[in-house]
């Protein structure tokens, strides 16, 4: 089934930062480090438009850029086409009903996949890497986020010194890499599909910090901290968190 093609919201404008000069005594204005743009990949294993999507956003994990910058790809699986005969073993209500307040941000009147939603910002067809660049090199700059971090076996702990921004929330994403699936119906009968960075807790920081729990036969897992406006929902702020030691089994 084609996807319903919403046209790309591309108004994201540009800024840039600049050090202000400075006595010697005072010493020179430190400029923020960069952090990632973060990319929210919308997408489902019951849709037969996601698997380049899907893959594309193996290739950009792979990267780690894309236009220059530095980026963190997240996918959300959602549940609205598992109606079609296969049910997304990654899929939740929640990813859906996340996707839709994106839409009601950026003033559009329905959801589809695949959908990449740019630093909260605008989105393009999860699949079109020339349009995901072109909003991406668009992005303000993003500030680096920096994060205290301690994974264990069944949990993950994070605490951001410096707290929320101004006016925005801060999320951890917790992801899984390297997912194969064997998708025996639906539209992507016979299919084996890959999933990299697939989101299994999202999580809001009460007070800069949260402990998350994991399902412990999870492996090779991966996690960001961002931090998002209310007002617009625009990702001002990444930080990713290290990497847990592997496990030794999961699915």
């Amino acid at each position: 089934m084609r996807p319903w093609i919403l046209a790309c919201a591309l108004a994201a404008a540009c800024t840039s930062a600049r050090s202000e000069p400075t006595s010697s005594a005072a010493g020179s204005a430190a400029v923020p480090p960069t952090g990632p743009v973060v990319i929210e990949l919308f997408t489902s294993q019951g849709c037969s438009s996601c698997p380049p999507a899907d893959r594309l956003m193996s290739r950009l994990v792979a990267d780690g850029k894309l236009a220059g910058r530095p980026v963190i790809p997240l996918s959300f699986h959602v549940d609205y086409w598992n109606y079609l005969g296969w049910a997304d073993p990654f899929s939740t209500a929640e990813w859906t009903q996340r996707q839709r307040t994106y839409a009601a941000a950026l003033s559009e009147r329905g959801v589809y996949t695949p959908q990449a939603v740019v630093a909260g910002r605008a989105h393009a067809v999860g699949s079109r890497r020339d349009q995901l660049a072109k909003l991406i090199a668009e992005t303000p700059t993003t500030t680096a986020l920096p994060v205290e971090t301690t994974w264990s076996g069944e949990s993950v702990q994070v605490r951001v010194p410096a707290g929320a921004p101004a006016g925005a929330e801060l999320w951890l994403a917790v992801w899984q890499n390297g997912l194969r699936t064997a998708v025996k119906r639906g539209e992507n009968r016979g299919e084996a599909l890959r999933n990299d960075h697939v989101v299994r807790r999202l999580a809001r920081l009460s007070d800069g910090a949260a402990t998350v729990r994991l399902d412990p036969s999870w492996k090779d897992l991966g996690g960001v901290v961002f931090a998002q406006r209310t007002a617009d929902r625009a990702v001002i702020a990444a930080g990713v968190l290290p990497a847990p030691a592997k496990r030794p089994s999961g699915k």
